[in-house]
């Protein structure tokens, strides 16, 4: 259990306070510990017109049945995204349909249903432009068709599209990584589970048969205060 925080904290940003900002990075990844009775929100700002969508995606790796409450409000307070109690989820926002546009988005993480047990969720946020893509290949295209005139070379072309496909290869194995470690505490959680319940019934089998022994024992004792006992009742 505690190799996998040590995986996960080596991996990913980590976050503990109550309001804090992605800034305007367009891919972010990060785990989140969120105590019992407790809620954590984060603000994405978007502000650069390139940008046509926010991805948010989000995993509970572990604590308790893994589900969180998540909501997601837009620049203006309007609620966009509403999960209850779930284990993880996906969801694309259109920065440019109504009532949205730009500016900051916030996203609440909340456990304050538990009373005891922590979760920690990975998150992640994309910036994506009209054609779903992010990062620096993003920055490149527009860049490049600006000061060329649509005149770039196939080499600039063949390019990009691996750096998107690199992207979307990073991205699953990402999501892989995230889907091990929850699988792998589970498993952890579901050992020392059973291993507590073969423990009780081992030693309530075997303070049952001390008893068992101690009684057939007494019943051979004319004096003892079972065989007594048993005298009593058969009269």
């Amino acid at each position: 259990m505690y190799l996998l925080y040590a995986l996960i904290l080596i991996n990913f940003i980590f976050v503990s306070t109550n309001q804090d900002s992605f800034s305007n990075y367009d891919e972010v990844g990060l785990s989140i510990l969120i105590p019992p009775r407790s809620k954590e929100c984060f603000y994405q700002r978007v502000l650069d017109q390139k940008h046509k969508y926010v991805e948010f995606s989000y995993q509970v790796i572990s604590g308790g049945d893994l589900d969180v409450d998540v909501k997601i409000n837009g620049p203006h307070g309007e609620e966009i995204v509403s999960d209850v109690k779930q284990s993880d989820g996906t969801h694309k926002i259109d920065v440019l349909s109504e009532k949205r546009g730009y500016g900051d988005y916030s996203i609440c993480i909340d456990n304050s249903f538990s009373y005891q047990t922590s979760k920690l969720v990975y998150v992640e946020v994309y910036l994506l432009d009209h054609e779903g893509r992010y990062g620096e290949m993003n920055k490149l295209s527009n860049n490049a068709f600006s000061s060329m005139n649509d005149k770039i070379s196939n080499f600039d072309i063949t390019s990009q599209n691996i750096k998107e496909k690199l992207n979307i290869i990073q991205q699953d194995q990402q999501h892989l990584r995230i889907v091990e470690a929850r699988d792998r505490s589970l498993m952890e959680a579901n050992f020392e589970r059973i291993n507590l319940w073969s423990m009780l019934a081992t030693t309530v089998m075997v303070i049952t048969s001390i008893i068992q022994v101690f009684t057939v024992r007494a019943l051979f004792n004319s004096g003892g205060i079972v065989a007594k006992v048993f005298e009593f009742l058969d009269r």
